[in-house]
């Protein structure tokens, strides 16, 4: 599989910081699945983080329009047999004050940037629970934004939805994936 056996999913993972954070656990040794809608983005990332000699599974699907949490899931596991990290990275921030932000608009924040996030978690948790119990942590790390603490006219519906999953993130922590950390 890999040198360190351990394994992660990172969504949003074709640029910016998903691409940042897979190129880490690359470096660090940990096999990966990476997740993001655009196929060949998604498929430039993974040459690059094949680079560093790391085995990389690729699933483009877009998480704001899609039920395949569970899909997502699943393939990891059937390929790797474990999950050591879930990287919630996928979101969107688009700009509109609120009078004007169509439902569409609100409703793409809040499938990509919190339901995702929270149904990913769903879906993983049993397993990053089996990885925690055999060396003694797992982790999510759910990528919000400073707009999630400090909102900003203009991005009401990011900021809500950033904050929402800092909220979604703390709250988790009161019943951690690693039982002996918080």
């Amino acid at each position: 599989m890999n040198a360190t056996g351990r394994t992660a999913i990172v969504t949003g993972r074709s640029s910016g910081i998903g691409l940042a954070i897979a190129d880490m656990l690359a470096r660090e040794g940990y096999a990966l699945t990476l997740v993001a809608r655009d196929a060949a983005k998604l498929a430039d990332a993974a040459a690059q983080v094949r680079s560093r000699g790391v085995e990389t599974v690729t699933v483009p699907v877009d998480l704001a329009h899609s039920d395949q949490y569970e899909a997502v899931v699943s393939q990891h596991l059937a390929h790797y047999g474990r999950i050591d990290v879930l990287v919630n990275n996928a979101g969107l921030g688009l700009h509109g004050e609120i009078a004007e932000l169509s439902t569409r608009k609100l409703d793409l924040h809040i499938e990509l940037n919190l339901r995702s996030a929270f149904l990913l978690m769903q879906q993983c948790i049993p397993a990053l629970r089996a990885a925690g119990a055999e060396h003694g942590k797992a982790l999510i790390v759910n990528v919000s934004s400073i707009f999630g603490k400090l909102p900003r006219a203009g991005v009401a519906a990011y900021s809500m939805t950033k904050a929402g999953l800092v909220a979604l993130s703390q709250a988790h922590t009161e019943n951690s994936v690693d039982q002996g950390s918080k």
